[in-house]
């Protein structure tokens, strides 16, 4: 064989092995890329065999298609598999794994005991590995009426959600500030290096959570540090919630900063923003599939309503209704978010928009670790839209380094107009009575807005007696659903009669009990609705 022969046979062989070993390493990648996506799938198989459309839909289509490739892969050795199979399965893994639905995480599906749970929620493995955290990373409030949640989770900097019975997210914000780069505000705290949240108490009368932050930029610098001690600005929420879904925002901001900042913002929010009401999507969901066009309603304490539409992409229309304080939120949903505010408060749009979308949407938060101040949607991320503030809110406490305001909040299936009744009996709550047989035993400490609820004291903790009230209700003060806060009960079971008629535990009220460390409070719950007075009364069992 001559020495040409020998070379072309040589350059053959070269080329049939770089194809056979360019076929063994393309087989490899592929065999990589379908274990990841089995892994994928098996991570978030919780969340595929809960009822919902995209998870449902995915899943199925995977496991299909890792089906037909488990069986090809089987029938033929490497030498014999057609290298435009392995093409075809290369490009199918990769679009597969880009069309994962990364719904953001909200636990269970469906009705749950009522109650506060610590838990640890998936979204979706890699971006779940980013996180250095635990079992008890996150809260979830489940309700035992509907399938809506109230959700403190990591990935939107524990900013809390209402979260719909299909899976829509909602928030009323927390304050802001602009001294630095960007804006100051726990959505830049990418880590939740400084935002935490913690259960108070959790009953089935009631949960109380506590949110804790610091208004901080993309580079963890806090707001307005003191000249004398360096604290910045930091914010204590505390979220009051009951059995029917409706509960308080207490937002007490500690700072050293009460004036205007250089955007101009009025002296009479303090230089710092206290509401916006936002939409966060999921990836791969546009605003149009979570809203509808007349987007917010808004009402009065008359019952005198509007609709803001944003028919005109980014400009929205808003009649608003004289001293409007109560608005709900139109999503695509049965159960729709609503927030109400003391009367003084002004109402205003945000307008924008993006990306083919007739609304504000933008993708530089949640979920996203990149410390960019804003950026707008892609598609392809979990986003949101901002869409309302309620501004000047009425102070409902101030200090020399602090001050409270205070929001109504929570679901309802009720029209923006319907919800008027509950914003009376919050905002002019029915007188409440201690019957004189019950004064010597029983202190009326009043009722307070920051907890929905009535507050008494038991003067003799070791013997507690029988508590008879009168809530004088009327049309103007009705009452809907009332809460007591009794200090100092004990430990004594109850019996509740209201009107003379003996109710039934856990079906007619709720009632707990929060350890302190002076004593136990009874918290009892009743879901009774009136525009005339109640006579209420409760019996200790010994």
């Amino acid at each position: 064989m001559d020495k040409l022969k020998l070379l072309n046979l040589i350059l053959i062989f070269v080329v049939l092995f770089a194809l056979s070993s360019e076929q063994s390493e393309l087989k490899d990648v592929v065999g990589k890329k379908a274990n990841f996506l089995r892994k994928q799938v098996d991570y978030l198989q919780d969340k595929a065999e809960a009822k919902g459309g995209k998870w449902k839909t995915f899943y199925q289509a995977v496991n299909a298609f890792l089906k037909t490739y488990d069986k090809s892969m089987g029938e033929k050795d490497i030498e014999n598999f057609p290298e435009d199979e392995l093409i075809r399965f290369h490009k199918e893994i990769k679009h597969l794994n880009t069309l994962i639905p990364m719904q953001l995480p909200a636990g269970p599906q469906g009705t749950g005991g009522f109650g506060a749970y610590y838990t640890t929620l998936k979204y979706y493995p890699e971006w779940d590995k980013l996180w250095r955290v635990g079992l008890h990373a996150d809260v979830v409030v489940r309700f035992d009426n509907a399938g809506y949640k109230f959700i403190f989770w990591r990935g939107t900097n524990y900013i809390p959600h209402w979260v719909t019975e299909n899976g829509i997210w909602y928030d009323n914000e927390f304050n802001e500030t602009w001294p630095t780069r960007g804006c100051s505000e726990p959505m830049s705290d990418k880590q939740c290096r400084y935002s935490r949240v913690r259960v108070i108490e959790s009953t089935p009368a009631r949960t109380v959570v506590h949110w804790r932050y610091a208004l901080c930029d993309v580079d963890y610098k806090i707001a307005w540090p003191s000249e004398t001690t360096g604290w910045g600005d930091w914010t204590d929420e505390y979220y009051y919630i009951y059995p029917d879904a409706v509960g308080t925002r207490k937002i007490t901001l500690h700072t050293s900063h009460f004036g205007d900042d250089d955007r101009g913002i009025s002296t009479d929010d303090l230089g710092h923003e206290w509401h916006e009401g936002i939409i966060v999507y999921n990836a791969f969901v546009i605003p149009e599939e979570v809203l509808h066009v007349d987007a917010i309603h808004v009402a009065n304490m008359n019952a005198d309503t509007a609709k803001w539409s944003w028919e005109n992409p980014g400009e929205p229309e808003m009649p608003t209704p004289e001293k409007s304080n109560i608005v709900m939120v139109n999503i695509k949903s049965k159960y729709k978010p609503f927030v109400i505010s003391p009367e003084g408060c002004r109402l205003d749009a945000y307008g924008g928009c993006q990306n083919d979308s007739r609304f504000r949407w933008r993708d530089h938060w949640p979920t996203t670790m990149e410390n960019v101040i804003g950026r707008n949607a892609s598609g392809r991320k979990a986003a949101h839209g901002s869409f309302f503030h309620i501004t000047h809110i009425p102070i409902y406490k101030r200090g020399e380094q602090d001050v409270t305001k205070v929001l109504l909040h929570g679901m309802t299936d009720k029209s923006v107009g319907n919800l008027v009744p509950l914003a009376k009996s919050w905002l002019q709550p029915p007188d409440l009575e201690i019957q004189s047989d019950s004064k010597a035993n029983f202190e009326n400490l009043g009722y307070d807005k920051s907890q929905r609820a009535y507050l008494l004291r038991c003067k003799s903790p070791r013997k507690t007696a029988q508590l008879k009230l009168k809530l004088n209700a009327a049309t103007d003060s009705p009452v809907i659903n009332p809460a007591f806060v009794i200090k100092n009960w004990g430990n004594s079971q109850i019996e509740l009669e209201v009107d003379g008629e003996q109710k039934k535990p856990n079906k007619e009220f709720q009632y707990g009990y929060a350890g302190r460390l002076e004593g136990n409070d009874l918290i009892l719950w009743i879901p009774q609705k009136s525009n005339k007075p109640l006579d209420v009364t409760i019996i200790p069992q010994y």
